[in-house]
């Protein structure tokens, strides 16, 4: 039972760090898209710019989107995936508990 909880923990924060790393790509490329002349080399984040920095702690903390404007693809996309992601970590504590119980 032991190692079927562990193997369910460990799957389970294996999806949420790919899941987090989906969530951070779609916010940067929504970031870049509201405002292309403010992060003029976009691909290439420049570790001498503030903007890039600032577009990095953005895609970071941001996990909710309003649907309007522009992207509204991406922005329901990044909506779900965090959905998704609070259900993902609600598992992997209700199974460290367990685990730790057993």
């Amino acid at each position: 039972m032991k190692e079927v909880l562990k193997t369910v923990f460990f799957i389970g924060w294996f999806l949420m760090i790919v899941i987090n790393s989906f969530i951070f790509f779609q916010n940067i490329w929504i970031y870049y898209s509201q405002n292309k002349k403010k992060f003029k080399w976009f691909p290439f984040l420049s570790p001498f710019s503030f903007n890039s920095y600032e577009l990095m702690i953005s895609s970071l903390l941001t996990y909710n989107w309003k649907i309007e404007n522009k992207n509204i693809r991406n922005k329901r996309k990044v909506n779900k995936l965090s959905k998704i992601l609070g259900y993902l970590f609600l598992m992997i504590i209700f199974t460290g508990i367990i685990f730790l119980l057993l």
